[in-house]
């Protein structure tokens, strides 16, 4: 089993526990949603987390992740990736090297291409979110008010990590991180801005165009 599959057992450990379900309970559950998964199959999932050399280990199926997720109502990133998204944490995911946890919750969540930067814009980020996202999505990503929303979103993100603990010798960077945020919730406010001139501009023109076609017969030659 490859490391993916051994986090998603025991995220499914971890999340089964915190709702109070026990295994049978768990089974009852996956079974009036129409998937057929016993508390011995369960349980042999959950068993590759702590020894993932056994003989008597389960497989997690496709089907059976959205089932899981949906019943232990989360989503199915919360079983495919550990519950840490630190730039310090190593996350290991199948067919890939170890990347840091929060590049690998952006990959999942569609924000980002496997190990891309905050801040990347070139063809390789374009094209990811082409084909991974559905095209009111990737619209919103990709207009400039969502570009400035993520860019506001990622440096804000910086500054809560750092404010996390004092580092000595660390507290420039911190107010640093800080003056940046804020200048990107200004870019984001100006973007705003101008969508919303935008927005009156073009409405003023169609109510115009609206009163020119009103006060015009038939023929096109005006009424008055």
């Amino acid at each position: 089993m490859g490391p993916t599959g051994l986090t998603v057992a025991t995220n499914l450990r971890r999340l089964r526990e915190a709702r109070g379900l026990s295994l049978r309970a768990l089974a009852e559950s996956l079974r009036e949603r129409g998937r057929s998964l016993s508390a011995d199959a369960l349980n042999k999932i959950e068993l590759a987390a702590a020894k993932p050399d056994a003989k008597q280990i389960r497989r997690v199926d496709v089907d059976d992740l959205v089932a899981l997720a949906a019943v232990l109502g989360v989503s199915p990133s919360a079983l495919l990736l550990p519950p840490d998204d630190s730039p310090r944490t190593p996350v290991e995911i199948t067919g890939n090297p170890a990347i840091p946890a929060d590049s690998a919750w952006a990959w999942v969540n569609g924000r980002r291409p496997l190990g891309g930067a905050p801040d990347q814009e070139d063809t390789e980020a374009l094209t990811y979110q082409l084909h991974s996202l559905p095209p009111r999505q990737r619209r919103q990503r990709q207009h400039p008010l969502g570009r400035a929303l993520e860019a506001a979103e990622n440096d804000i993100q910086r500054v809560v990590q750092a404010s996390d603990s004092i580092v000595e010798g660390q507290q420039e960077r911190f107010f640093a991180l800080v003056e940046s945020a804020r200048a990107s919730l200004g870019r984001l406010t100006a973007e705003l801005d101008h969508v919303e001139r935008d927005y009156r501009a073009q409405a003023a023109e169609l109510l115009q165009w609206k009163a020119e076609t009103a006060g015009r017969g038939t023929d096109g030659a005006s009424v008055d």
